[in-house]
């Protein structure tokens, strides 16, 4: 298949997935879509009216300090709904429920003592009491009062149809509105009293973003308008709510599409197919509140309430009843219920259509071949212009429609997918230019770190004298006993160098394959580091990775050795063992030595740090010693034991050093364990200068440190305990062992 044929069939891979993904529509997407729309409305917010035509009458801190802490008693309620009702309020909306009734123990007296015969003849003489509940129900019955009603998804009590009347237009809503299985209503003689019953229920996004609010939902089998449309309802006189729903084959068609819209009076209202309304924000504005205490003291102007819708709720923030918005982070979630009346009324209305995904990806589809043959025959900078172009399109339509017509068209999905079709183009191409570079990548790569061949290759003015100083991760290797073992070859010089090759073979790959970069080889020593030249945010792992590898592979090696010397008949051999450095910290690299050759190096403390610790590792009778910055960042999920701390030669600082012992597997082995927290224990006596409970400590443990490689070790420090008892140290020894051969 030639490349203009694999060009053509990988952009019809990527469209026809990327489609498919869009109609699945995951999450991600739908949090970079709404994301956009509410840029769109922190940009251009719906206007606030002046008149405020909504008024929110708040149940705020100043009113619970006058009237006394929430719940109110439902008598004060109902002189607060009077009140409004005198002042001339169109409708009265509550946010909240009244479910249970209100407790009057005058009236629950006169209940109990009414079956009582000997109590009749004075309860006669007495006007019975009145509850509270019965005041309220009384107030609100005068008037166009909504009271809330809240669905809920446990089991409970049957739902009875709602006091409003609706009229289904098309197939049956009930399927798509939200649903629950039963609902918290008011008490009945406050149900009964209301003029409207609306639904409180929040959908919020998966954001916890509030964008929309229903019309309708459904309790158990009963339709319920919410608050805000049975609150327009009684706005407006209409008797009833319109609900019109449709089928996505058009008429006759069996598959339905959910709700298209509803009327409420002479607003018809666009939602989405659950019949949520998208809401369209205006800035918050104190203005829009009014403290209820002010309504129940005579001190509010009647001009605030008369022809006004009032909502009644709280901005108590130890109520709870807060939101979150495209515009506010924190926002009572009264003001929502307002906002959206005062758009309703304002005939600011939102639409996302149900063709807007088809009409997204048909375009998402016509630019994205387009800028891809613009790439294949004019160049990926005039695909990246085009490209451009395409998006800024995009961006205008989708903002040419909010503003002026309120539909919300998403920018973000061909915004999206153009960048992928971009990105993969110019990819594709570059690849393809890459084929014969990568020659002389392989080339060069025999001689110098392949990570280096590959930075000059893109960057060819690097091949200059110069450095950086930058955080590198520093490993030395060496062979112990190197030069006795290579004395043995004095005769044979040729086995010798295949030795070398069988050695540094595997210890390099184990390097290179975890991003390490070689430094130079020193005879049998290899100097390497990390985080250069290409950044490595793991190159402390990295490197204590390729350590263990390295000491797995020259496990390997000798083996083989082994095994081949069994078949020759020979005698034994020598087996080769390493010393590993690891040290993590700042250092220069770059390019160094003269105009006519230079190598690619690094000198700094952390260079200097790691040949000191590798030198160190046969002194302490361990394979790997690493920097205590190298243990903090890389040695997460290995097993490391602290070894002593050290002031190097030709460093002033000390440095707390540690063994890497093995991976992770190494943590469950409790017999190991044991050593360590043994070990641990024995080092700090060491360092309270407690020489003979040390001693006895790291004698006492030799036998079992052996079975890990660690006698050594403990022999060390037994007989450092043994030299401090006689020779003490100065009486300001800070546990700091002066390692200055080393």
């Amino acid at each position: 298949m030639g490349t203009r044929a694999t060009y053509a069939l990988a952009i019809a891979i990527i469209l026809l997935s990327v489609a498919g993904v869009r109609f699945l529509d995951p999450d991600p997407l739908v949090r970079l879509r709404l994301l956009a729309f509410d840029v769109f409305q922190r940009l251009a917010p719906r206007p606030v009216d002046p008149s405020f035509p909504v008024r929110i009458v708040d149940i705020d801190q100043a009113s619970l300090k006058a009237y006394g802490r929430w719940p109110w008693p439902r008598d004060l309620i109902g002189r607060l709904v009077v009140r409004l009702e005198q002042l001339g309020a169109v409708v009265i909306a509550f946010d909240f429920a009244f479910p249970d009734p209100e407790p009057d123990p005058l009236v629950a007296l006169y209940a109990a003592l009414e079956d009582r015969p000997d109590a009749r003849a004075l309860l006669d003489r007495l006007p019975k009491p009145r509850s509270g509940d019965d005041a309220f129900a009384e107030a609100i019955r005068e008037g166009s009062v909504v009271l809330g009603a809240i669905g809920r998804a446990d089991a409970g009590p049957e739902i009875p149809p709602a006091p409003t009347a609706f009229a289904l237009l098309g197939s049956d809503p009930s399927r798509h509105v939200p649903t629950f299985s039963t609902a918290t209503l008011n008490t009945p003689v406050l149900n009964d009293a209301a003029a409207g019953i609306g639904s409180l229920n929040w959908f919020p996004e998966s954001d916890q973003i509030v964008r929309k609010v229903p019309m309708v939902v459904r309790f158990g089998d009963a339709l319920y308008p919410s608050l805000v449309a049975e609150t327009l309802r009684l706005a407006e006189g209409a008797d009833t709510i319109a609900i019109r729903s449709s089928t996505a084959g058009g008429e006759g068609s069996s598959v339905e599409s959910g709700i298209t819209s509803v009327r409420i009076g002479n607003h018809r209202i666009p939602t989405e197919e659950s019949g949520q309304m998208w809401l369209a924000f205006s800035p918050h504005r104190t203005e829009r509140y009014i403290p209820a205490a002010s309504v129940l003291d005579g001190t509010v102007k009647p001009e605030d309430i008369a022809g006004r819708i009032i909502v009644i709720g709280t901005s108590a923030p130890g109520l709870f009843d807060l939101r979150a918005t495209p515009l506010d982070a924190v926002l009572p979630g009264v003001e929502v219920h307002a906002q959206a009346l005062e758009q309703l009324l304002q005939g600011r209305l939102m639409l996302r259509p149900d063709y807007s995904t088809g009409l997204e990806i048909a375009y998402t589809a016509v630019g994205s071949i387009a800028l891809a043959a613009l790439i294949y025959y004019l160049g990926a900078f005039t695909g990246a212009l085009a490209g451009g172009v395409a998006v800024i399109i995009v961006l205008t339509v989708s903002w040419v429609g909010y503003l002026r017509f309120g539909i919300l068209l998403d920018p973000t999905f061909p915004w999206v997918v153009l960048t992928v079709v971009y990105g993969f183009a110019t990819v594709f191409f570059y690849f393809q230019t890459e084929r014969e570079r990568n020659r002389v990548r392989q080339a060069f790569s025999h001689y110098i770190a392949p990570s280096l061949v590959e930075q000059l290759a893109q960057h060819p003015e690097q091949l200059t004298l110069g450095g950086e100083t930058r955080e590198l991760t520093v490993l030395f290797s060496d062979v112990r006993g190197f030069t006795s073992i290579a004395e043995g070859y004095r005769d044979n010089p040729p086995e010798l160098i295949a030795l070398m090759n069988r050695l540094l073979t595997p210890l390099t790959n184990a390097i290179t394959e975890r991003s390490g970069t070689i430094d130079k080889y020193i005879g049998d020593a290899i100097m390497a580091f990390w985080n250069a030249p290409l950044d490595d945010p793991d190159h402390s792992r990295r490197a204590c990775e390729a350590s263990l590898e390295m000491i797995d592979r020259l496990n390997t090696l000798n083996a083989a050795r082994r095994s081949e010397a069994a078949v020759q008949g020979g005698g034994r051999i020598a087996e080769l063992r390493l010393g590993i450095g690891i040290a993590t910290g700042m250092a220069i690299v770059g390019n160094m030595g003269s105009d006519l050759r230079f190598d690619y190096s690094a000198l700094g403390d952390a260079v200097n740090l790691a040949s000191r610790l590798e030198n160190l590792t046969s002194y302490y009778g361990v394979t790997t010693l690493i920097s205590d910055e190298t243990r903090r960042r890389g040695t997460s999920d290995m097993t490391v034991l602290e070894i002593d701390t050290v002031r190097v030669k030709g460093r002033k600082h000390p440095e707390r050093i540690w063994a890497i012992l093995g991976g992770s597997e190494l943590q469950v082995d409790s017999s190991l364990r044991s050593v360590m927290e043994q070990f641990s224990a024995a080092l700090a006596a060491y360092r309270r200068q407690d020489w003979a409970g040390a001693q006895q400590q790291f004698a006492s443990l030799s036998r079992a440190a052996a079975a890990y490689g660690l006698s050594d070790l403990t022999g060390l420090f037994a007989e450092r305990c043994a030299y401090f008892a006689q020779t003490p140290p100065p009486s300001d020894w800070d546990g700091v062992w002066q390692a200055q051969k080393m």
